[in-house]
């Protein structure tokens, strides 16, 4: 819900910059590079409920390919109530587990239209997944810290709000590879995400072809008889 409220504000803010909304701009399909920031909301479903990831993307757009950079990692701790761990014996434990991982994706562009754009990402991570155990006390305690190898692949859609904002959400599948069996079955799994895409690269070019076309014309005023 907070998400949400956010992306729903930083729409309502960006609207307000009339002289930015310029639709009629072509596709996003382009030769020069450009500078992209992806903030994502992901979702997935961890042992019948619903878990929350939150990530921040940076990379650079050439032609139809996106190289990236990015981290991801869960809201909040997921709690396993009443599980058999070797680890503890056969007894049965109340446990915490979380993960966030670093990425790298190359994401590839099917569909461009002047306010669709279709997409297929690879994402290959690395990263940890930490282990608390509740102790007599009922404090979670930390045992150990399980390395993680996330693989992902899905497809994302975007939308052109602004010729720089974009409202992208899609579809995929995560892949979590370690050594511990129970922490990679939790977070293996089909995901589905929301988030909105900036593309910083046009709001550079956008802001300096305004500068030197009020150079230009202060030039010309200047030189006026």
């Amino acid at each position: 819900m907070r998400a949400f409220i956010a992306i729903s504000l930083l729409i309502t803010g960006a609207r307000s910059f009339a002289q930015w909304s310029d639709t009629t701009r072509a596709h996003d399909v382009q030769d020069k590079a450009k500078f992209i920031v992806n903030f994502d909301a992901r979702r997935q479903q961890v042992a019948g409920d619903i878990v929350r990831f939150f990530g921040l993307r940076m990379g650079i757009q050439k032609m139809r390919n996106i190289y990236a950079l990015g981290l991801y990692g869960l809201d909040s701790p997921f709690e396993d109530r009443s599980i058999l761990l070797d680890d503890f014996g056969k007894d049965s434990v109340d446990i915490r587990t979380s993960i966030g991982y670093l990425s790298g994706t190359y994401e590839r562009i099917v569909l461009d239209t002047r306010k669709w754009q279709l997409s297929v990402p690879f994402m290959a991570g690395i990263g940890t997944s930490p282990l608390d155990r509740k102790d007599s006390t009922g404090v979670y305690k930390r045992v150990k810290d399980f390395p993680v190898y996330p693989l992902e692949t899905g497809v994302r859609a975007s939308y052109k709000i602004l010729f720089w904002l974009y409202l992208q959400g899609g579809v995929g599948y995560r892949k979590v590879a370690g050594p511990k069996e129970f922490v990679d079955r939790r977070y293996t799994g089909p995901t589905w995400n929301f988030g909105l895409s900036i593309k910083f690269g046009k709001i550079y070019r956008y802001a300096k072809d305004k500068i030197e076309e009020r150079r230009e014309r202060k030039a010309g005023e200047d030189g006026s008889p």
